[in-house]
């Protein structure tokens, strides 16, 4: 993705540091519309250099970001839970 292309992409880019992936991030929200802009909410962060005191990878500038999409057809979603943490 090209962040610098799309609105609010520079901002994001300016709070991360660096281009950020979002894998493991979790979804807070999906409000899909059938015309007019839907909308995904979710949450990230990146990974910091580091371990906590419990063995964990410390995580640096969290973030809740809001995706609005357009022109959505088709939508295949799997495993929809409490945590919905995005593998791929």
């Amino acid at each position: 993705m090209i962040y610098e292309e799309i609105p609010g992409g520079a901002e994001l880019l300016a709070w991360f540091g660096e281009e950020p992936t979002f894998h493991d991030a979790e979804i807070i929200s999906l409000f899909l519309r059938r015309t007019g802009p839907s909308e995904l909410k979710i949450h990230g962060w990146i990974i910091a250099d580091g371990v906590d005191p419990e063995g964990y990878n410390v995580l640096d500038k969290h973030a809740v970001v809001t995706f609005s999409l357009e022109g959505v057809m088709d939508l295949k979603l799997d495993s929809f839970s409490i945590q919905n943490v995005i593998a791929g």
